[in-house]
């Protein structure tokens, strides 16, 4: 069953990656950051009904929220400087870039989650990271000129993203010994939820209080937000049924869906160096199946 949750988890990420960078494209980073995470204020209303039909005797432990909204710290943060990186260079050289977040999760994963240390993981974690670079680094649009000072701020955003991404698997597997996983995503939902409110009314107080009525921001960062949530889900149910490490590298090629549709539907050409990276993915996953 998990590698079912991991079908559905690298299907969604990848859908909704398009629509991120529809999101960017038809408004600024604040603007798609805040519409992408109040979509979040829904899924908690959601599941705070949905809850008590699913779990009758559902809580919310302290491990739960302390876990969790360390969590939504990271993914909130990550996410702003993964935005503001997108509005400024191409979308594939930040997928390239960021897709080295398995090796940072598979080194973290023995230190804070207790999980054996396996060389061979690490190993499967960096084909899948190379080979979404790869893809991420062939052919693709000229990069915008940029001053030295702000080439600077998109290589530190596009490194924290990497860095934090990586964490998330491990925060979300220690909120997993405290709860379920509708508990924990309920919890992270909320956290998500108070936290955009304070960042929308520290918009508003300095001014941007228009930023985030762009009519395509609304549009793409909430299909975006939805193909997030039913990723997310279905990353915590795998969770549940095997190690932080393993499905961290196991969804590290979501971007590779994203690539499958644009090959379909944008007619892009598949050239020599996206389709050694295609190999490198699924010799990464082959390889991290194949050591469990």
């Amino acid at each position: 069953m998990t590698i079912a949750w991991i079908a559905l988890t690298l299907m969604a990420w990848g859908v909704a990656g398009i629509f991120d960078k529809k999101a960017v494209e038809s408004a600024e980073p604040r603007a798609v950051f805040v519409t992408f995470h109040l979509f979040l204020g829904v899924v908690a209303l959601v599941l705070g009904v949905a809850l008590p039909w699913i779990y009758p005797d559902w809580h919310i432990s302290t491990g739960v929220l302390m876990w969790e909204g360390l969590n939504a710290v990271a993914a909130m943060v990550a996410f702003l400087a993964y935005y503001y990186a997108m509005s400024k260079t191409q979308a594939s050289w930040v997928l390239g870039i960021t897709a080295g977040y398995p090796i940072i999760g598979q080194l973290l994963s023995t230190p804070l989650t207790g999980e054996p240390f396996k060389l061979s993981a690490v190993a499967a974690a960096a084909l899948v990271s190379v080979g979404v670079a790869l893809i991420g680094w062939s052919g693709g649009e000229e990069q915008k000129k940029m001053s030295k000072h702000d080439k600077l701020v998109l290589i530190l955003c596009v490194v924290l993203s990497t860095l934090l991404w990586g964490l998330l698997g491990i925060f979300e597997k220690r909120a997993l010994e405290f709860g379920r996983p509708f508990e924990t995503y309920f919890a992270q939902a909320c956290w998500k939820t108070a936290l955009v409110v304070f960042i929308l009314i520290f918009f508003r107080k300095y001014g941007y209080q228009t930023a985030f009525r762009t009519p395509g921001a609304w549009k793409f960062s909430w299909l975006s937000a939805a193909g997030v949530t039913a990723g997310n889900i279905a990353y915590i149910l795998a969770l549940t049924n095997s190690t932080a490490g393993y499905v961290i590298t196991m969804t590290a090629g979501y971007p590779l869906v994203m690539y499958v549709f644009a090959l379909t539907f944008l007619k892009e050409k598949l050239n020599v160096v996206r389709a050694i990276g295609i190999s490198l993915i699924v010799l990464g996953a082959v390889v991290m199946e194949l050591i469990q």
